[in-house]
């Protein structure tokens, strides 16, 4: 399945709010990139902003602690990949290596994100999830 690469330009977490936003601009020489946004919530929007930041806490929260877990196993997170849309929920999965290749492991996309950022994998979205927001752009 063909598929892009994107890179998250925007979190945006607004106080005391459910629901919290991202935003992907596709990687491209194209002049304008297409864009995704996804809608997730307050504790995963906090997480990735984490991630991005490069944030330490004093004990590992939940996401760290999956990275690190992955990690002492002796897997590495690859990538992490959008591949559907449906009735508005995307769904993603991530791919793990380990010593005998590679696992995919189904995820939310929010989840994905942040162990994908706290491991420097790369993020794909595929082109039937554009061709999907690009058909009815209510669903993104």
């Amino acid at each position: 399945m063909t598929r892009t690469e994107v890179r998250l330009s925007k979190v945006v977490v607004v106080d005391d709010q459910p629901q919290q936003f991202l935003q992907f601009a596709e990687v491209t020489a194209d002049a304008t990139p297409r864009a995704l946004s996804l809608i997730i919530g307050a504790t995963e929007a906090l997480e990735i902003s984490r991630a991005v930041r490069k944030e330490e806490t004093p004990r590992p929260m939940t996401h760290e602690l999956m990275h690190q877990l992955i990690d002492v196993l002796g897997g590495s997170i690859q990538e992490l990949e959008i591949h559907h849309l449906h009735q508005g929920t995307y769904h993603a999965a991530l791919r793990l290596g380990h010593a005998d290749g590679t696992v995919r492991v189904d995820c939310r996309p929010s989840d994905g994100v942040a162990l994908a950022l706290r491991a420097g994998a790369k993020i794909f979205v595929t082109e039937n999830v554009w061709d999907q927001i690009q058909a009815d752009p209510s669903q993104e």
